[in-house]
């Protein structure tokens, strides 16, 4: 009821002879109350006795008794009754009959419909402090709202032809409430066995005996918040039922789809597992909101239905696959068993977070690996010198290629010598051990987009290595160490992972009739850490896992001198890499995930052809600049199986996406002697993958000879 303050104002006019005067006054005379409906009266409680319908125990917002003092003129439709602590003793109690009235308020005490009462009303509004109780077999047409703090307890079943929206608290204790419409509850729902409605739209708690919700007729649910039950969250009863799964759904128990057929479940945007009993993968739908959100159902503990996107592939150049798988495989057999109790999990993309992450974020230090360190390139020992330069054999490093590309794990130096066909005297060596000492410095940057249902990744990674290396003859062999770090983040913001990696090897170059062979062993360790932001950030799940790798490798190349100071090598390489990797489980938030350890093995091809140009300064010191273009391929082999947990139950992964895959470089560089026995190098690439990633490189070195 609304108060409105209405004035009326009386003038008078007045008009003398003697002064011929216009005398005006006025006067306030009335100020009324106006309510909203046509003779409709608020009454607040006074209650002497227990009765409602007892005008005696009602006063009027003046503090008046009704007037006339008659049941029969108070409690009609258009009345509204205010129940509070304001007067009275007794809490209200409406008893047998039918009966229609406005709105009722509770605001303290409880208000008990009781003995078959039919209500009919603009609507029960239940406040802090205030409670509601219906007993034995009541009925209410009208909307009923309890607010935050208010309390209503079903002792009976109830039928209620209207909306509920509880934000307090609805104790059913296994009591029937039929014939909602629609239930909007933002507050606790605690034995819930028998409810029933049409539409429930749940964000907070709804708790069952036996089942969270039974509905015996068509349901439309939407949930973000728990809905739990002893045997199931939810058992539905008819076909053609609509769930509606948002961030933050919990289903305690799962849902029993009870063989029914024509449901759809939809899920939001992140990433879920859910239970199921009793689920058809024909006859019913399931939607997901975008290509990013990630759905495993698993009954007792197997997956029967999956709907996600495959996890990007490792680029060709990976020497770290996957530390834990992230896809499912959709299986079609159901089982009818009932599940062990899982939570539907929104992870916040955990497939980016973690299997699917560390899988192109493992790429990235694997190119840091091939960015600097590997074997000799196919080009080192440049034939581009003229064999009669006069100061070849003083030119230590005059004929160092330096550069090398991204894909090879290892770089080397063939410094400090010149071929031997064009050395001034053969089998010469330029300085008095034969040694050449090597830094580099590197870095690199990658891109992928989002697809197959995962995020778009960003990354980048930096780090130095060491070497030396001694000629032996028409070989040159070699060892370094080095290391880095390197950052990934999914660009939604569900998470990131960070890591280093430490690395050594050894490496051999030949370089003989134009004939080039290079050969290397590659052997590091890993150490990462992965963070998953949960519900916007309301959680952060943790974890770390570690490895190890190892990659052998072989090229072959064969230089074409084009002709004076310009040459080109066509070459082909073979890669593997075996990669190890312990468990992988985090902590920190209520969905916590883990993976079992995992071997992963990769082959790598590389087709190259590098052109390189050498020219001589007026000081005799040499110059080199290259570039060059590749093709590469690479195909993981093995098992691709996983186990991983989610909450507390296991079910089987398995590497989604392409297993093999193709891409293209280009790069340019240079090498550039600045004293007798000192050369500064550097070089960048570019690559493109056929999964649409894109990566750049860079690195800067130094070379001493001694």
């Amino acid at each position: 009821m609304s108060v409105e303050l209405v004035f009326w104002v009386s003038v008078m006019l007045r008009f003398t002879s003697v002064r011929s005067a216009l005398l005006l006054s006025a006067s306030l005379v009335i100020v009324s109350l106006v309510t909203d409906g046509a003779g409709a009266v608020d009454y607040t409680w006074y209650g002497n006795t227990t009765s409602f319908i007892s005008a005696s125990n009602w006063r009027d917002l003046a503090g008046n008794l009704p007037s006339p003092l008659s049941n029969s003129a108070t409690f009609v439709p258009t009345n509204n009754f205010i129940i509070d602590a304001v007067n009275g003793s007794f809490n209200p109690t409406l008893s047998g009959g039918t009966i229609s009235l406005g709105t009722i308020t509770v605001s303290d005490f409880t208000l008990t419909l009781n003995n078959n009462v039919r209500l009919t009303t603009a609507g029960i509004i239940v406040n802090n402090g205030g409670g509601l109780s219906t007993r034995v077999n009541t009925g209410v047409t009208g909307n009923i709202t309890v607010n935050a703090g208010g309390l209503w307890t079903v002792n009976s079943a109830i039928g209620v032809t209207g909306n509920v929206t509880n934000a307090g608290t609805l104790t059913l204790g296994g009591n029937a409430v039929t014939g909602i419409g629609t239930l909007t509850n933002s507050g606790t729902v605690t034995g819930s066995d028998g409810l029933q409605a049409a539409t429930i739209v749940n964000s907070g708690t709804i708790t069952g005996t036996t089942y969270g919700l039974s509905p015996t007729s068509a349901l439309t649910l939407t949930n973000s918040g728990t809905i739990s039950g002893g045997t199931a969250a939810v058992r539905l009863g008819v076909n053609g039922n609509t769930i509606n799964i948002n961030p933050g759904s919990v289903f305690t128990g799962g849902i029993d789809y009870n063989n029914t057929t024509g449901n759809t479940t939809a899920f939001g945007a992140g990433s879920y597992t859910l239970a199921v009993q009793n689920y058809s993968t024909t006859g019913n739908t399931v939607t997901t909101a975008n290509a990013s959100t990630v759905v495993n159902m698993t009954s007792n503990g197997a997956v029967v239905y999956s709907a996600t996107g495959a996890p990007p592939v490792q680029p060709a150049a990976a020497a770290v696959p996957a530390a834990a798988a992230p896809a499912v495989t959709p299986a079609p057999v159901v089982s009818t068993t009932p599940t062990t109790t899982i939570n539907v999990v929104n992870m916040a993309s955990v497939t980016n977070s973690t299997a699917v992450q560390s899988s192109s974020y493992a790429s990235n230090i694997s190119g840091m690996i091939g960015d600097v360190m590997a074997i000799g390139d196919l080009t080192s020992g440049v034939s581009g010198a003229s064999s009669d330069s006069g100061d070849a054999g003083s030119n230590v490093l005059g004929y160092v290629e330096i550069v090398k590309p991204k894909s090879k794990p290892v770089a080397a130096i063939d410094a400090a010598i010149a071929k031997p066909q064009t050395m001034p005297a053969q089998g010469q060596v330029v300085d008095g051990a034969g040694n050449v000492f090597w830094s580099r410095a590197f870095g690199g940057a990658q891109y992928t987009p989002a697809q197959n249902g995962s995020g778009a990744l960003s990354s980048y990674y930096y780090g130095a290595a060491i070497g030396i290396d001694h000629r032996f003859d028409t070989w040159r062999l070699g060892a370094y160490l080095g290391g880095g770090k390197a950052s990934q983040g999914v660009l939604d913001g569900s998470g990131d992972m960070d890591g280093s990696v430490v690395f050594g090897g050894l490496y051999g170059h030949n370089d003989q009739n134009d004939f080039i062979t290079d050969l290397g062993l590659s052997l590091g360790k890993l150490s990462n850490n992965s963070k998953r932001y949960i519900n916007n950030g309301a959680q952060t799940a943790t974890g770390s896992f570690g490895g190890l790798f190892v990659a052998p490798e072989a090229a072959l190349g064969y230089r074409f001198e084009l002709t004076d100071g310009w040459d080109v090598v066509p070459s082909v390489k073979l890669r593997y890499t075996g990669s190890f990797y312990d468990g992988y489980s985090e902590t920190g938030s209520t969905q916590n995930v883990a993976y079992s350890d995992q071997s992963v093995h990769m082959f790598d091809e590389r087709a190259q052809i590098k052109l390189t140009h050498t020219e001589q300064s007026d000081t005799g010191l040499k110059q080199q600049y290259y570039v060059q273009g590749s093709v590469q391929g690479s195909q993981r082999v093995g098992d691709s199986n996983l186990n991983a947990t989610v909450s507390g139950t296991s079910y089987a992964v398995t590497a989604s996406g392409d297993k093999s895959l193709l891409a293209g470089s280009v790069g340019a560089g240079f090498d550039l002697n600045v004293t007798q026995a000192a050369a500064v190098y550097g070089g960048a690439d570019a690559t493109f993958y056929t999964n649409g990633a894109q990566a750049v490189a860079g690195r800067v070195g130094l070379k001493l000879s001694f």
